[in-house]
């Protein structure tokens, strides 16, 4: 029991420290390829007719390079859009809200492997890696919220994975089948996220 309290207390502490550390880029506005992504992208205006775009090779309605395949991605810029139009704080409390996600998922994979006397150990990789200046672009730079998609994506399906093999045997499959749905969330996210299997 006191254990649960424990993690509950942790994922507070990591949700205090992340939007602490990165309140201050809420006034930041659209730069680079945020324009071409977001602001002059017709196809995230409309959400309950655009969405099919982004699952072809039409990602923004602005002519790019092709090449890129980010459903998931383009679904959360439309999504943003459908709730605050083109008000950046937005797209930035959502980046600051999956750096945190990213985050929590470190800390209960980490309390997973190490297990007795892990709370301390395991809060301070995730605080690290929390505050640590190589996730800076990736959090403050709207575009690069492909990093933060995929970085969720990514853990929680490995989490899912590792947590099957000591869970009930009725959770089992669930636990197995929600791994692999979030893997492939993760590969439409980001191509980096072929890796996961390896």
């Amino acid at each position: 029991m006191m254990t649960r309290y424990k993690n509950h207390i942790a994922v507070l502490i990591l949700a205090v420290a992340c939007f602490s550390l990165y309140s201050n880029t809420m006034n930041n506005g659209f730069i680079f390829d945020d324009y071409h992504m977001i602001v002059e992208n017709q196809y995230i205006r409309d959400l309950g007719d655009s969405w099919r775009f982004f699952f072809t090779d039409k990602i923004t309605s602005v002519e790019i390079p092709k090449g890129m395949y980010r459903p998931i991605l383009m679904l959360s810029f439309s999504l943003n859009y459908c709730l605050g139009g083109l008000v950046s704080s937005g797209y930035h409390i959502m980046n600051i809200f999956l750096h945190f996600l990213n985050g929590a998922f470190l800390y209960l994979i980490l309390i997973f492997f190490l297990k007795k006397n892990s709370f301390w150990p395991s809060l301070m990789c995730a605080l690290l890696f929390i505050a640590h200046p190589i996730n800076t672009q990736a959090v403050n730079y709207i575009s690069c919220r492909s990093t933060l998609l995929v970085s969720v994506f990514y853990l929680s399906s490995f989490y899912l994975y590792i947590k099957k093999d000591t869970a009930e045997a009725g959770q089992r499959l669930r636990l197995y089948i929600g791994s692999i749905f979030m893997y492939l969330c993760a590969l439409l996210s980001k191509e980096n996220a072929v890796t996961l299997p390896l």
